[in-house]
């Protein structure tokens, strides 16, 4: 697995309020020639950044698309498949530089576009998440 800032899906994301916001960038995974790992696993990481505040949870959720979004909104996914999710992570658990969310990927990914949904419940004022893919997990993750 070639690892670069490419495999990164959002640094340093912030602004998450509203219904439903997505990571900042999508892996087109035809570009890639997907993601497959062979001798070792890759995984999703999600770390807080700066910690979150007021807003009651976050739910995280790896998606695929059949089309990369314009915009953090959304616009312009097309067909979207829920790969994985986090369930409803609570803002006491979004602490700074904090692990919140670890998986390995799925071997088979149904559509084009590799991205994060992220839907907040209650109004975030602060805080700051990273996403990337590495087949290197951090201790504190495990």
């Amino acid at each position: 697995m070639i690892c670069d800032k490419s495999l990164q899906l959002a640094s340093g994301q912030g602004s998450i309020a509203g219904d439903v916001v997505y990571s900042t960038n999508f892996i087109d995974l035809s570009l890639t020639g997907g993601l497959q790992t062979y001798d070792m696993p890759a995984y999703l990481i999600a770390r807080v950044g700066t910690a979150f505040a007021a807003g009651t949870s976050l739910t995280l959720e790896l998606i695929s698309t059949t089309a990369a979004p314009t915009d953090v909104a959304g616009t312009g996914l097309g067909t979207v498949t829920v790969e994985a999710s986090s369930g409803a992570i609570v803002t006491a658990s979004l602490t700074i530089n904090t692990i919140v969310w670890k998986l390995p990927i799925p071997n088979k990914i149904s559509r084009r576009y590799l991205g994060i949904k992220m839907t907040p419940a209650g109004t975030f004022n602060a805080g700051t998440i990273d996403f990337e893919i590495t087949p290197h997990v951090p201790m504190d993750a495990v």
